[in-house]
Order: C-alpha cells, then sequence, then structure tokens
C-alpha cells in the first residue's frame, strides 16, 4: 500500500528540484495534488492517481493475486503491460499518464514496434530509474519466504526493463532486506552479515567474497 500511496502523493508535484518553487506552488505536502498545467502530467493525471511508474507496479500486484501457483507471473504481468504499450507511440509525452519515462520508452520501441520479447531483448540499455527497486518490494512480500525464488523473480521483473546490472543487483539487494523485515528480522547494522551468511550457504545468488576476520574489531 505505502508504494501506491507514495506515487499518488508524489504524482501531483513531479518534479521539483527547487524546494523554493514547490513551496511557491504548493506549500507543504501533505495530501494529494492535483498537476500543475504546465508540468508533467498537467491536464492527464487528477490528484490521487498514480504516475505510469505506479500503474505499472498495481500490474504487477494484480497479476500476483491471480497466479495460481507460486512462480512469478510474467504471463499475467506482461499481458497487462502489453495493453499499456498499445495505448504508448515511445515519446516522452504520450499516453495517458502525460509522461513516460525514457527507458519506458526504449521498451515500447523494442516490444510495440520491434517485436522482441519480454527480456533483455526489451530492456533500456543506459536508464538506471528505480521501477524495479520499487517493484522489487512487491515481490519481497510475495516470496519473503522463499529467497531463492524472490531473487528470480526480482532478476526476472527487473531485466525487461534494464540493462544495467546495477539496477538490477540493486533491485535484488533492496529485495532481499525488505524480505527479511518481512520475516521479523530487526532493520539492525548486523543485517549485512545475515546475508553473507546466506550467500556462504548458496541461499542467494551471490558470490561470496569475505573472510574470517572481516568482522573482528578494528579489522
Amino acid at each position: 500500500m505505502g508504494v501506491l500511496i507514495g506515487d499518488a502523493l508524489g504524482m501531483g508535484v513531479h518534479w521539483y528540484y527547487d524546494l523554493g518553487e514547490l513551496r511557491r506552488d504548493y506549500g507543504w505536502v501533505e495530501d494529494y495534488t492535483r498537476p500543475r498545467a504546465d508540468r508533467y502530467h498537467g491536464g492527464k493525471l487528477e490528484a490521487g492517481e498514480l504516475t505510469q511508474s505506479g500503474e505499472i507496479t498495481s500490474y504487477l500486484l494484480e497479476a500476483l493475486a491471480e497466479a495460481e501457483d507460486e512462480a512469478y507471473p510474467a504471463a499475467g504481468f506482461e499481458e497487462r503491460l502489453d495493453a499499456l504499450f498499445a495505448e504508448l507511440d515511445g515519446k516522452r509525452e504520450g499516453g495517458r499518464h502525460g509522461w513516460t519515462n525514457k527507458d519506458v520508452c526504449d521498451v515500447v520501441k523494442r516490444r510495440k514496434f520491434e517485436g522482441k520479447p519480454f527480456g533483455p531483448a526489451t530492456a533500456s540499455p543506459t536508464c538506471d530509474t528505480t521501477d524495479s527497486i520499487v517493484r522489487a518490494a512487491v515481490l519481497a512480500a510475495r516470496y519473503s519466504h522463499d529467497l531463492p525464488a524472490l531473487c528470480e523473480a526480482i532478476r526476472r521483473d527487473a531485466s525487461w526493463q534494464y540493462a544495467d546490472v546495477g539496477v538490477v543487483g540493486q533491485s535484488l539487494c533492496f529485495g532481499l532486506i525488505v524480505a527479511l523485515l518481512v520475516r521479523g528480522r530487526p532493520l539492525a547494522p548486523d543485517l549485512s552479515s545475515e546475508l553473507y551468511r546466506l550467500a556462504q550457504t548458496c541461499t542467494l545468488p551471490f558470490t561470496f567474497l569475505r573472510g574470517d576476520n572481516d568482522d573482528a574489531p578494528g579489522y
């Protein structure tokens, strides 16, 4: 819920980099706001509606809810993405949301106009937005009981959108931390040691580069 509420709260004030301008136009933001006509989403969305990124996250939630087994719901998610892409022309201002991020523009071109299958073939080559990290939180809640399955789900979910392995890796790390919190693990300084231990036992698909002295005082 926080993912969707946060997206809707931020929609009306996308993207103010000057806090003085933000305060001038909206004051202190504590509720959903309507975007100004001269800014992103202006004339397209109303207060409380989701951005395109938020709507894509809602597609994943819907696909997970409808899935008949515990596998990553690629078919249901991709069907919804294709329906969205049918409305887009691959340009930044296209579509009913009033704005499309560059990475999604790249995916639309590769999927809709070039007919490539979802996966690395559709991924944006250079973009590093946070969409897959946000969706990783959703997947973490679903697969917190099965960390290897979570890692595979996050990898698949990120790889259709991002070719940058750094973005994919950061999505994995964030999702794993959220999953441990869902399982009741406190957000404490030794959380990284827990992740290292899981990597060492091959529970997580990460190379283990760590020595016995790494946790020793003063090392």
